[in-house]
């Protein structure tokens, strides 16, 4: 696959950014001296991720056709298909964990995963989870929700009676095990309520 000019600058951004920034950081953070969280912010606005990040990429755009999206920043689908996609290889390359640690930060996994009770795998692109540890760091459950495409808790609450309250965006269709959901347009947002 030939790159076009604008995929070209998002990794090479991407991977200067990781080189520079994170990698230095991976053997304090490898040993249990720094936690990856506070990188995170400011890798965020550094790279303008929150913008990019949040945006749903539209089908039917070609990698060219810039000018016909209907995305304020004017770039295609593909394209932000593949800035997503270039940010978390250029970001594993330096560090799985960081990269994990990323994906446990937006609530947000792809592929497979094992918080620590058993193997998960993700139905889509990115699928929401939660997961519950106790203080020691032992794994005590965790669920997996989503569907095709790409699906991700943004915030969550507890209250007194061990209820666990998840906010966040699904596209297409979810399900929090009690059967699919249909999305009335692209990124909808849910509220899930999950007794432990």
């Amino acid at each position: 696959m030939q790159l076009t000019d604008t995929e070209r600058l998002l990794r090479d951004t991407f991977r200067n950014y990781f080189t520079r920034e994170i990698e230095p950081h991976v053997p304090a953070m490898e040993s249990g001296a720094l936690l990856p969280y506070p990188l995170m912010r400011p890798m965020h606005e550094a790279l303008g991720l929150d913008a990019l990040l949040s945006r749903t990429p539209r089908a039917g755009r070609g990698r060219e056709d810039a000018a016909a999206s209907d995305d304020p920043s004017g770039l295609s689908a593909e394209t932000i298909r593949y800035a997503r996609t270039t940010f978390t290889v250029e970001m594993a390359r330096v560090s799985p964990s960081f990269t994990l640690s990323y994906g446990a930060s937006l609530g947000l996994f792809a592929g497979n995963v094992d918080f620590g009770n058993g193997l998960r795998t993700s139905a889509g692109l990115g699928d929401a989870f939660l997961a519950s540890y106790t203080n020691a760091g032992t794994a005590r459950w965790s669920r997996r929700f989503g569907g095709a495409r790409e699906d991700a808790v943004r915030a969550i609450a507890l209250d007194g009676s061990a209820a666990v309250y998840a906010v966040g965006s699904f596209d297409v269709t979810v399900d929090f095990g009690f059967g699919a959901i249909a999305a009335q347009g692209e990124g909808d947002g849910f509220v899930y309520q999950f007794l432990q």
